[in-house]
């Protein structure tokens, strides 16, 4: 057998695109408009959810109303499911130093004649922001007085009295 009967083309135009939705502070899940047009989600679309394992989800995209799918919402040019519950019962941290991606893919399978998205988590951990210290205290660290207070005396210096004007 040759090597080349065992070639088969990729779908390069659907495996080139890199689609994502974020998960925001609310429990909103965010569509780029990108994200949006490649899954063909509309305002009046309704997008079915199923857990895929303990990370990942799959999706398909209703044109109309569907009671077992998430209403789609939008704000400007982004399209948004309410995840909350869903985030909250699976004990997704959404609101802390996380911040929850999901990378869409579409996949070649159908489901109920629609086809199927493959949305794999990603979390992106972020570091605590420290608040630096205010200037008084880096100041009193640097040895600097702070406003409003006598200086110290230099070295071989004596300390005021308050009685050199008497």
């Amino acid at each position: 057998m040759a090597f080349k009967d065992n070639l088969e083309i990729l779908d390069g135009e659907r495996l080139s695109k890199t689609a994502k939705a974020t998960v925001q502070a609310t429990g909103r899940l965010n569509f780029t408009p990108e994200t949006a047009a490649m899954m063909n989600i509309t305002a009046e679309s309704t997008v079915v959810l199923f857990k895929a394992g303990e990370r990942d989800l799959g999706a398909i995209v209703k044109p109309g109303e569907d009671r077992r799918g998430f209403k789609v919402r939008r704000t400007g040019p982004y399209f948004y499911i309410q995840l909350r519950n869903y985030l909250e019962e699976n004990g997704i941290d959404y609101k802390g130093h996380t911040t929850v991606v999901y990378d869409i893919t579409r996949l070649d399978e159908v489901y109920e004649d629609l086809p199927l998205f493959k949305m794999v988590r990603r979390d992106i951990v972020h570091e605590p922001k420290v608040q630096p210290p205010p200037e008084s205290v880096k100041n009193a660290l640097a040895g600097v007085p702070a406003e409003g207070t006598a200086n110290p005396p230099a070295d071989g210096e004596d300390a005021p009295t308050g009685q050199e004007n008497a």
